[in-house]
């Protein structure tokens, strides 16, 4: 292959065959600056970054909280989302912590505000006794 068939990585400095790159239609020759291998490698230490802040943000507010029943806020550990109505759940809140971007005004964050608007913060306790008493009066079981 011909020089025009390779690019330098801007991440790496390797040179490597232009199917090293993913595609894309903005750049002067239609590919990424950088390669495949040091792309995968970026987007995987920021998806750890995203999913370590969207726990944070979890935890912080569960601990402010606390339980609405009790009280109780020693340990976020304890303390569980529990949609009011199930049939206005969307997604599980815990799946979010994957997804919230760093940005105030990123559309994860405004979609992980309204799913909080449909929940209550309870401890372990608390909400198995709500389910519990919840699944009797809906005769889930004998």
């Amino acid at each position: 292959m011909g020089q025009l068939h390779r690019k330098q990585c801007s991440k790496c400095k390797e040179t490597k065959d232009i199917i090293g790159f993913y595609h894309c239609s903005k750049s002067a020759d239609k590919h990424q600056s950088m390669c495949k291998d040091c792309t995968k490698k970026a987007n995987k230490i920021r998806d750890a970054e995203r999913n370590r802040y969207g726990r944070a943000v979890l935890r912080r507010l569960k601990t402010m909280k606390g339980c609405v029943h009790c009280g109780y806020k020693a340990h976020h550990a304890a303390l569980e989302f529990n949609h009011r109505n199930m049939g206005d759940k969307t997604k599980n809140i815990t799946s979010f912590a994957n997804v919230v971007m760093l940005s105030n005004k990123s559309t994860s964050k405004k979609k992980l505000k309204i799913e909080l608007s449909k929940c209550d913060i309870v401890c372990a306790i608390c909400h198995n006794i709500f389910t519990y008493e919840q699944m009797k009066t809906e005769k889930w079981w004998n």
